[in-house]
């Protein structure tokens, strides 16, 4: 990690479901200014992860953090 905060922050970030697991331990770190792309064949996760970023859904494992908030502990 550089000297500023994450904007936008995973540590083993999973989302599981009774026949599939969406997202296996996701850890990312995206800085203020930076462009990333979430990019994968059908299935892969991507439509889960943003859910869990924006709080539409919880993980099952992992943190994730935006602006610094973590997302479980303080969605609004």
């Amino acid at each position: 990690m550089t000297g500023e905060a994450a904007v936008v922050r995973t540590e083993g970030l999973t989302k599981r479901y009774p026949d599939v697991t969406a997202v296996d331990g996701v850890s990312i770190e995206v800085q203020s200014g930076e462009i990333y792309g979430l990019i994968g064949p059908n299935g892969a996760g991507k439509s889960t992860m943003i859910k869990i970023l924006t709080t539409l859904l919880p993980p099952t494992a992992g943190a994730a953090w935006v602006a610094g908030a973590e997302v479980t502990r303080q969605p609004s």
